[in-house]
């Protein structure tokens, strides 16, 4: 008697459950309940987001339809978070960006490096990708012509693993456990411009759901409008939680120092590019990133503008992307670094 009872409350509750869940979904689509909607509606509405603008769509890769919104560029990925997605061609305010095999804006690239090659690997984030310009106008593609013409003995093997959004945090785990594998002979990074970032999480405390459950997740948010009334409460609550900053100070620091042991350690040349906001027509320099960056680009571009009297968005086209000028300046500062490189070092190039 005793388990009948038990038995049927279960049954009588479940059966509660469902009625009530029957009415609320009814009730929410006769007042056309829109999740995504809320949400974004939510984060225009956020004080604490004012001054980060979209970096919310830096977490696009957790949720299930701001990831609709970027999964023709992108593709989740366990520990970097998202990379380009794969043999990919997409058009940007008239841009082409070709993505190859290994998810890179550049040729397709093997682990096995050529005779007769050197190779360089750029690693970073929109600005190494080259975002807002063509491909031959980056400053991987101007830098290799320069190196191709001067050195006619060798070929010069570009890789670009820039991708955009990407901290420090991102690209040290990118070389450690992938890009390392190429090889490469010099590796230039401009690292730096997110790092400061702020977001609900830091960098290091980011998890990707596994892909069966952002499936599942996916297909309740998109068919069941109870479901993404419930999550938009929860998102609604990390709103308001405190923003931490996506890679420390600290973190950065040993970041950079990890970097370079391990290029090191790979028998790679290293060069680190200082990244430089700029604010109307000024730029602002991120001496707090680097203390001594190989390539100063705050220094560079300011003594161009002075010299050229030049104005600074033909630099920078936005606030922190390099304009065409901007990139060729970059691949001709590199280009007269690597020409010490080659004397001091004795870097073998058919000279």
């Amino acid at each position: 008697m005793y388990k009948k009872t038990i038995l049927f409350k279960m049954v009588l509750s479940c059966i509660i459950s469902i009625v009530f869940l029957t009415f609320f979904e009814l009730l929410l689509r006769f007042n056309h309940f829109d999740y995504k909607a809320v949400v974004l509606n939510t984060i225009r509405k956020s004080n604490a987001l004012n001054h980060i603008k979209d970096r919310w769509k830096t977490n696009f890769f957790s949720n299930s339809l701001l990831y609709d919104d970027l999964n023709f560029i992108f593709m989740r990925h366990g520990y970097l978070y998202w990379i380009f997605k794969p043999n990919s061609v997409f058009l940007i305010d008239n841009i082409k960006y070709q993505i190859n095999s290994k998810s890179m804006r550049c040729d397709e690239v093997d682990y096995k490096k050529p005779r007769n090659c050197f190779r360089i690997l750029f690693l970073g984030d929109s600005c190494s990708a080259g975002w807002g310009l063509n491909y031959e106008d980056t400053y991987e593609y101007v830098l290799q012509g320069l190196l191709t013409n001067k050195y006619p003995g060798y070929k010069f093997e570009i890789i670009n693993a820039g991708i955009p959004g990407y901290s420090s945090y991102q690209c040290l785990q990118y070389y450690k456990k992938e890009l390392y594998k190429y090889n490469p002979d010099m590796l230039i990074n401009f690292i730096g411009a997110n790092d400061a970032d702020q977001n609900f999480r830091s960098d290091k405390e980011q998890f990707v759901l596994p892909e069966a459950l952002f499936r599942i997740d996916r297909f309740l948010t998109k068919n069941t409008l109870v479901y993404g009334y419930l999550k938009s409460v929860v998102f609604k609550k990390i709103m308001s939680l405190p923003l931490k900053q996506r890679v420390s100070y600290v973190d950065f620091h040993n970041n950079i120092s990890e970097l370079e042991l391990s290029a090191h350690k790979n028998n790679s040349i290293i060069l680190f590019i200082s990244p430089v906001w700029r604010n109307g027509n000024k730029f602002v320099e991120n001496r707090f990133l680097y203390s001594k960056p190989d390539i100063d680009l705050w220094e560079i571009f300011e003594n161009k503008r002075k010299e050229y009297q030049l104005k600074a968005n033909e630099l920078i086209y936005d606030g922190v992307h390099p304009s065409k000028l901007g990139s060729k300046i970059i691949a001709e500062q590199l280009f007269n670094d690597f020409q010490k490189l080659v004397t001091t070092l004795q870097i073998n190039v058919g000279v």
